[in-house]
């Protein structure tokens, strides 16, 4: 299903703290990237590098971690083949420097043991960041543009969403004079009521209350 995200008001303080923390630990990261790569150089750039690409995994498996509602199938099929790939080759290659990084760590150079490291913080901070501001959000449905028809002495407000593939939706006009057809999207208000205010129109999954929509209507 096709909605959009907003942040709920219920953890929006948890989220926005994870993301100050986060942009935080970044920001010294990069500092010690600088600070131990003596200014911008080679070494410095192959810091950056390796914690840019640890960010970008970390990106990617924050999404797949945490997929809306109309994701979860095709991120569900998208994850079980990343995850082979990683069990396999990954996990294959990684083996052999897992194991001398932990028997002989002097013979791993430090240049590739800083990479790895500032890697793995960049992996970590992506990750997080990308988790939390999406897993601690309410979907949102989106409702398309309301016609009015008069018919008579009264105002039909026909509401549609813009993702046909959503089933089982209610409506729920707000406005206590409206008549509803919740199966074609039809309020019926008598003119002379809904002319003196707005209509707000409501759409909700009854699997789950917590996904919404609202759009107000100006009655002209």
């Amino acid at each position: 299903m096709m909605t959009g995200k907003k942040l709920d008001d219920e953890f929006s303080t948890d989220t926005i703290a994870t993301l100050i923390f986060g942009g935080v630990i970044l920001l010294v990261t990069l500092v010690l990237c600088f600070k131990l790569g003596s200014g911008w150089t080679s070494g410095t750039a192959m810091l950056l590098l390796s914690m840019v690409t640890g960010m970008l995994v970390g990106w990617v498996t924050g999404i797949l971690a945490s997929p809306y509602s109309g994701d979860v199938a095709y991120f569900g099929k998208l994850g079980q083949a990343l995850s082979a790939i990683f069990t396999g080759y990954i996990a294959a290659k990684a083996s052999p420097l897992l194991d001398l990084l932990l028997q002989h760590p002097g013979a791993v150079p430090t240049e590739i043991r800083l990479r790895l490291l500032f890697g793995v913080c960049g992996f970590l901070i992506a990750l997080i960041i990308t988790f939390v501001s999406r897993r601690y959000a309410v979907e949102e449905l989106k409702i398309a543009p309301v016609s009015l028809v008069h018919a008579g002495d009264s105002v039909e407000l026909v509401a549609s969403l813009k993702d046909l593939q959503v089933q089982g939706v209610r409506w729920i006009c707000e406005d206590p004079e409206c008549a509803v057809d919740e199966r074609l999207g039809i309020f019926k208000a008598p003119e002379k009521v809904a002319a003196a205010r707005n209509v707000v129109v409501v759409a909700y999954d009854p699997k789950r209350p917590e996904v919404r929509g609202s759009l107000k209507v100006p009655i002209a």
